[in-house]
């Protein structure tokens, strides 16, 4: 009995083995400390970061317009799209009631009858004061004729031979 209770006090090698020492449990529980502060500290950071981009994101959507400011802009554009058409259809009647008003320079061409001119590319009849042509050119005397040097330069080479010979 006393071998096997002395037998029970020893040590076994396979606990020995499961076992840890104090310095590497010390070591292990230090890393592991620092890892979480470093994750805390990076926490942190990002935090203040969200914080600030939850901010920025609250100005940005306090200076957006509200349904209500957005329909009455709408009702504006309308009111305003409305008066630009009834003001081009009434341009537009203007414009074919006095067809017959139009400028000399608008039409394409005039072909004159006894008693009106007509646009060559519509046949339309267009009032017009007929007036004197103007000259396409304008009116200047003749230009004085070129003079050119080659009786100087004959002569001259007339004279240059006769030395030579």
């Amino acid at each position: 009995n006393t071998v096997n209770n002395e037998l029970d006090k020893k040590a076994d090698k396979r606990d020995l083995e499961n076992r840890v020492l104090k310095k590497d449990f010390n070591a292990a529980c230090n890393e592991l400390s620092q890892n979480l502060n470093d994750y805390m500290q990076k926490f942190n950071v990002h935090d203040d970061t969200q914080k600030q981009d939850l901010e920025k994101m609250n100005r940005d959507i306090e200076g957006k317009l509200d349904r209500s400011e957005l329909e009455e802009l709408r009702d504006y554009i309308d009111k305003q799209l409305k008066k630009l058409k009834r003001l081009a259809k009434e341009q537009q009647q203007t414009q074919q009631q006095h067809v017959h008003l139009m400028s000399e320079d608008e039409a394409a061409g005039l072909r004159k009858q006894l008693i009106r001119f007509h646009c060559i590319s519509c046949d339309r009849p267009i009032d017009v004061q007929p007036h004197p042509q103007q000259p396409s050119l304008p009116a200047n005397q003749g230009m004085r004729p070129i003079q050119s040097p080659r009786p100087y330069t004959t002569y001259e080479l007339d004279q240059i031979r006769q030395y030579q010979k």
